[in-house]
């Protein structure tokens, strides 16, 4: 019962209901989307993107635009224009993917994970 929750709660940094309490600071949604590349008649590369399975409609926040250059894992310095925070840690994004809020899809240019596997944050380019 209690004890159980308390004890429970006192070996996390992080209280295990946090984000459910947090709901109203994530009241976008997003869903994350990974491309297939096909070839036409020319060869030329057609990307054709699709959800990816369990990371459809997660709760997010969508930052202001605003601009700066970031360096992503590749060591590639792109120009960033909003920071997207779900609400929960999702390991399996990566630079190659995309976010989709709003109908307004981003390229997500760095996931960041906090030390606590608890949330992840994706430094990302609208997509024009």
């Amino acid at each position: 019962g209690a004890d159980t929750v308390a004890e429970a709660a006192m070996t996390e940094i992080v209280h295990p209901r946090l984000h459910a309490m947090l709901n109203k600071y994530f009241p976008e949604l997003c869903t994350i989307q990974a491309a297939t590349e096909t070839q036409d008649a020319a060869n030329q590369i057609i990307e054709s993107w699709s959800d990816l399975a369990g990371h459809v409609n997660l709760s997010c926040a969508i930052s202001r635009p605003r601009g700066g250059e970031r360096k992503t894992t590749h060591q590639i310095y792109s120009v960033a224009t909003h920071t997207i925070a779900l609400d929960g840690y999702y390991p399996a994004i990566t630079e190659k993917m995309r976010a989709v809020v709003n109908g307004v899809a981003y390229n997500i240019l760095l996931p960041e994970h906090d030390p606590l596997s608890a949330s992840t944050q994706l430094v990302c380019q609208v997509v024009l």
